[in-house]
């Protein structure tokens, strides 16, 4: 999702907003393919959230789950 959302940005009238955009993009898939961030949510944590977005009246049309949901967290 990432790399077409870096893709749709590159399209753009090159602004200074655009280029801090991408950059932003370029940095986060950078950082998420090294080894000192998690990818995979705990499931818990997945129930925790599905269940605050309900509390205040979000309207889930999947459940968050691993594959569904970006999430990184760095580890080090």
């Amino acid at each position: 999702m990432l790399h077409d959302n870096l893709n749709d940005l590159r399209q753009l009238a090159e602004t200074e907003s655009i280029r801090q955009k991408i950059s932003f993009v370029e940095e986060t898939l950078k950082d998420a393919n090294t080894q000192k961030w998690q990818k995979s949510p705990e499931q818990r944590l997945l129930d925790a959230a599905m269940n605050q977005a309900q509390q205040a009246g979000m309207y889930m049309t999947y459940p968050l789950t691993r594959e569904n949901t970006i999430y990184t967290v760095r580890t080090a």
